[in-house]
């Protein structure tokens, strides 16, 4: 009996991490417009809305896997390919051949991502607040 339920319970362990990555990368498939970042560095925080510094940044994921990143600005825009997997509140973007690891959270048609960014040869703190179209 202590074996089935031993197995039982390893069993319901694999499943729930199963469903966890699925519900992960099935809850940011769509296109996401970027509205908002807060930069952390060096003690500093400051907020800084994206449209109004000239540019719109959207991200869209696809249910593959793969994705692009789009970036406009006055001269127009430019589009960048990506591969991502999601699992529970990690996300790993593989873009140039470099791949980044971020966490993010999704509530309704907002998420959050966060990462580390070397801005002038300092790192700072990026948190990119996203809304799904």
């Amino acid at each position: 009996m202590k074996r089935l339920i031993s197995a039982l319970a390893v069993i319901a362990a694999v499943l729930s991490f199963t469903s966890c990555e699925k519900d992960s990368e099935n809850s940011i498939v769509g296109t996401w417009y970027a509205t908002t970042a807060e930069i952390s560095m060096d003690g500093v925080k400051m907020e800084v809305d994206i449209s109004e510094r000239g540019g719109d940044i959207e991200f869209t994921f696809k249910k593959d896997g793969t994705g692009y990143i789009t970036t406009y600005d006055d001269e127009g825009s430019e589009t960048s390919n990506f591969t991502f997997s999601a699992i529970g509140d990690i996300l790993k973007l593989t873009y140039d051949g470099e791949t980044e690891i971020c966490t993010f959270s999704v509530k309704g048609d907002y998420m959050t991502i966060t990462f580390e960014e070397n801005i002038e040869g300092e790192v700072a703190l990026v948190v990119l607040h996203l809304e799904k179209q």
